[in-house]
């Protein structure tokens, strides 16, 4: 069973004084095990982006800089998606392969804490 959204530019954007800002089309799916979270973000490479989990959300930005002999260019994204609360932040993952951000959210199992009422 998983659910699917997909959100392009659903998170934040902040344009830098010298260069292009983007964001990332992500799709954050539900799964047996939790969430996942696939962002498209080709041109970083891996020690650019930064990830960070706080309060149910999810938080992708990346920063890229080239420097020339007579010029300077710069490349920026953020996004940010909420997930949930009940993510097992220890067990987070994240994979980058082809320009392609993976983030596995694992969740803790439901605890049915209901209680049966017997009818007379």
């Amino acid at each position: 069973m998983s659910d699917d959204w997909t959100m392009g530019g659903s998170g934040i954007g902040l344009p830098s004084m010298t260069g292009d800002v983007s964001d990332a089309n992500l799709t954050l799916e539900r799964t047996d095990e939790g969430y996942l979270v696939m962002a498209d973000v080709p041109g970083f490479e891996r020690e650019e982006i930064d990830l960070r989990f706080a309060d149910g959300r999810l938080f992708i930005s990346a920063a890229h800089e080239e420097a020339g002999e007579d010029s300077f260019r710069s490349r920026s994204m953020e996004e940010s998606v909420m997930v949930s609360d009940d993510v097992l932040v220890d067990e987070i993952g994240a994979t980058y392969r082809n320009g392609v951000l993976e983030v596995e959210l694992p969740t803790a199992e439901p605890v049915d804490d209901s209680f049966h009422i017997d009818i007379e």
